[in-house]
């Protein structure tokens, strides 16, 4: 395992910077892992807005590609690369500040909460988290464990070597269940239903004005059994297969109103229409409230 520490010019006298007291915690952390091809890049700043790690261990990385150019390591790459670095390696990346007053309690994004008594116990568990990931993608341990099998087997490896650490996974969070979207009953309307059809076959009623007098003319109680009725139907006319004769039983515009339609497909569950092909070829998305099976 190689290791660069880059300190700023502000902390390089803080003793938490020396670098041979990291060496010595990192190594001891890796004491029991094959690391002869991982690199660990440790960036120690006054203080930061965040603070982790990142495994790059999947794939090989090239020594072009160890100063980064870009995401949140981006205002790390004026530091000067090592002329020593291997021809391609594993990279680890460190961030830590060496302004925190220790004991330390943080919650990190997987809803864990860690107490670090110190500086090494803060690195320790850090390093181990993303030695972890090294593990696994370069070695083949831990196999199928992902964030928190990583934080897991952190906690307890220094623990286990002597650092101070607790670390605690919270309860996930309720997910709120979502209130089905309010169907409205225009959208499940059928004019048939409520006025002549000869009426409006003739012309002698407006859609759109039939629709809100059929609105001011139902009660609450009405409307709701009205579209419970439609919506059950509509389940019927969804597990249909496809090529069954479907009757359009109204059309606003008067063109395929009392014709025969193809059923081509049924859409989205709870989708309010249906896909068909008209006796002119046509395919169209029209509305299930007004569509029937042939012969009812």
């Amino acid at each position: 395992m190689k290791l660069y520490v880059f300190a700023d010019s502000r902390c390089s006298a803080h003793c938490d910077a020396d670098p041979v007291k990291i060496k010595r915690i990192l190594s001891l952390v890796a004491e029991t892992t094959d690391t002869r091809d991982l690199v660990v890049a440790l960036y120690l700043a006054p203080k930061a807005n965040w603070y982790g790690g990142t495994a790059y261990v999947r794939h090989w990385v090239l020594p072009q590609q160890f100063r980064p150019r870009r995401g949140k390591w981006e205002k790390f790459g004026h530091h000067t690369q090592p002329a020593d670095l291997p021809a391609q390696f594993k990279l680890i990346r460190l961030l830590l500040p060496l302004n925190s007053s220790y004991p330390l309690t943080e919650e990190d994004r997987y809803r864990w909460i860690h107490r670090f008594a110190s500086f090494a116990d803060h690195l320790a568990h850090l390093f181990a988290h993303e030695l972890h990931h090294f593990r696994r993608h370069h070695l083949g341990l831990h196999h199928r464990e992902g964030e928190h099998g990583a934080n897991q087997w952190a906690s307890d490896h220094v623990v286990a070597q002597g650092f101070q650490v607790t670390s605690e996974r919270l309860p996930p969070r309720q997910r709120r269940k979502r209130k089905p979207d309010k169907i409205a009953l225009t959208s499940v309307l059928n004019p048939l239903d409520f006025i002549s059809p000869k009426n409006l076959l003739l012309g002698q009623i407006n859609w759109q004005n039939a629709a809100q007098q059929i609105l001011l003319r139902l009660s609450k109680k009405a409307r709701d059994e009205y579209i419970a009725t439609k919506m059950s139907r509509f389940d019927t006319l969804r597990s249909l297969p496809t090529g069954t004769t479907l009757l359009i039983s109204f059309d606003p515009k008067q063109r395929y109103s009392g014709s025969q339609a193809t059923l081509v497909r049924a859409m989205r569950k709870n989708s309010l229409r249906m896909v068909i092909r008209t006796f002119d070829g046509k395919v169209w998305r029209w509305p299930l409230a007004w569509l029937e099976v042939l012969g009812e």
